[in-house]
């Protein structure tokens, strides 16, 4: 019975959704880079601590993958871009870090 008890906790501790579930979505601007640099859509989806996703433009598609801290913040990978940034509430502001076009901070909403 015991037995039985602890893996019904644990079970269920697994299965807990974080705060930060959900679907995320927002865009991110051309970026100081010049006419090369296109805007982009961002969407995540959050499932506990992790993060997947996408960065799209028209000619291309990169995944996006990370961690979310208990605190909200985010850290993580577009492609070979670094992207960071923070949850809070129903809002993200982030960071997309590419080479080319430079830092370019973006927003995103949940549900969006």
């Amino acid at each position: 019975m015991l037995l039985l008890a602890v893996t019904i906790a644990l079970t269920t501790g697994a299965l807990a959704g974080g705060a930060f579930d959900g679907n995320w979505s927002g865009t991110i601007g051309r970026g100081s880079g010049g006419g090369s640099c296109k805007a982009l859509i961002v969407n995540f989806a959050v499932a506990g601590n992790q993060v997947s996703g996408s960065v799209k433009h028209s000619s291309s598609v990169a995944d996006v993958s990370g961690t979310v801290a208990d605190d909200g913040s985010f850290k993580g990978k577009a492609g070979t871009a670094h992207v960071d940034g923070k949850f809070a509430g129903d809002g993200f502001t982030g960071t997309y870090h590419s080479g080319e076009c430079g830092d370019r901070d973006f927003t995103m909403s949940k549900g969006g």
